[in-house]
């Protein structure tokens, strides 16, 4: 079953869906996704529409082989998470959250984590009917905001404006997306080991950068083509 694009379909689903003409309530249905299993609930909100509640958990090695973004190669184990799917006629919402133990990540600081350590994720998408001013802002710990507004073409989603905010205040630029940061260490090589794992073009790396209307970096330290560099701003 899929419930929304961009999302992995449901398999061995299972529940009692009761409807009339203008309602929907399904209790305690059960599915699995992301190589775990769900439980998913529905009803129809006193304003019209669909909402979706769905908790489950999730494999990093499931979420790697739905995704294949190069990052998820550096996260291993198990999370739990629950979810919102607001279907309204004016377009969809989606709320995902998780406390992230149980994953742990080899990802260059700021985003190595062991797994015991609870960094709290909201994900947020907003996607009106028309197509236009998609929103996505997610959140993870004190760490890292994103907000980005954008819209659907057939190459996929296009980024039109926002901004990504690194133990920084976020801040959004009209056009492109503005990145700040504010670090205690940056190592760009290995952050480009991680983007580029192949050791070809920039590949990921080259396509976020053309997205940069800006950057606002404080770093103690930089690594960059094997060069130590202290106190950097740019």
């Amino acid at each position: 079953i899929s419930v929304l694009e961009g999302l992995p379909p449901l398999t061995d689903a299972a529940g009692r869906v009761r409807f009339t003409r203008d309602r929907l309530s399904i209790t305690d249905a059960t599915a699995r996704a992301f190589g775990e299993p769900l439980r998913l609930t529905a009803s129809t909100p006193d304003g019209g529409g669909v909402r979706f509640s769905v908790e489950g958990g999730a494999a990093m090695r499931a979420v790697r082989e739905t995704y294949g973004w190069p990052i998820l190669a550096h996260l291993s184990g198990r999370m739990a998470w629950g979810a919102n799917i607001d279907v309204q006629p004016r377009g969809v919402s989606v709320t995902v959250t998780s406390p992230l133990t149980g994953v742990s990540s080899s990802l260059p600081y700021p985003f190595n984590k062991q797994a015991a350590a609870a960094w709290p994720l909201e994900f947020v998408v907003e996607l009106p009917r028309s197509g236009r001013g998609e929103t996505l802002r997610a959140r993870v710990h004190d760490i890292v905001r994103v907000d980005l507004e954008g819209r659907r073409d057939g190459n996929g989603w296009v980024t039109d404006r926002g901004g990504i905010g690194i133990r920084a205040p976020l801040q959004s630029a009209q056009r492109g997306v503005l990145l700040t940061a504010n670090l205690a260490e940056l190592d760009l090589d290995a952050w480009r080991r991680v983007l580029d794992p192949g050791g070809g073009d920039a590949g990921e790396a080259e396509g976020l950068a053309g997205q940069l209307a800006g950057v606002d970096l404080r770093a103690r330290q930089v690594r960059v083509q094997g060069r130590a560099l202290s106190e950097v701003e740019f």
